[in-house]
């Protein structure tokens, strides 16, 4: 991180927001208070995923950081096709024409 106070930049911080310390830290520190229901409830799919660790938080980051580099492009996502027999809602008014107008409908 740059501190704009002392003008200048750190590098590791910068390196440890990027690779995940920072939430890390969060996770070991309610750990240590003894907030682990607040941990289940806030880092459930850390948990589950066994990244409670800072080594194990920092490899999550360098494999996602590695296949973004891998193929950079977002995958084009297929459209799902309609099922058979049923009609997209469409919520814009019709225009009427005149007849139609004069009569209310």
């Amino acid at each position: 991180g740059y501190d704009n106070e002392g003008d200048s930049y750190n590098a590791d911080v910068h390196k440890k927001r990027i690779f995940g310390q920072h939430v890390a830290d969060y996770i070991n520190q309610l750990k240590s208070n003894g907030e682990d229901e607040k941990v289940n409830k806030q880092f459930s799919d850390y948990v589950k995923n066994g990244l409670t660790t800072n080594k194990a938080v920092e490899a999550m980051y360098k494999t996602a950081h590695a296949k973004i580099r891998k193929a950079p492009e977002e995958p084009k996502k297929e459209k799902k096709e309609q099922a058979k027999g049923v009609k997209r809602k469409s919520y814009k008014r019709l225009g009427l024409n005149l007849k139609q107008r004069k009569e209310g409908t």
